[in-house]
């Protein structure tokens, strides 16, 4: 199983780079961190095989780095 995800109903604005979430900008968890960013600070994918995700999933720019 994957990282604890942050509750997103109390998260208003991207973790990464401060955008607050509207009905354009949508919320996007981390499938690494669980942390929730825009779709532009959690653009990549990448496939997390020790959290049992095979198929490339969304994470963060700071996950991508690790």
């Amino acid at each position: 199983s994957g990282p604890e995800w942050v509750d997103d109903t109390t998260v208003t604005q991207c973790k990464s780079c401060g955008f607050v979430f509207s009905f354009i900008i949508r919320k996007h968890h981390c499938r690494m961190c669980g942390h929730v960013f825009c779709r532009y600070c959690a653009a990549e994918t990448w496939p997390l095989p020790k959290f049992e995700y095979l198929s490339p999933v969304r994470v963060c720019r700071k996950c991508a780095r690790l």
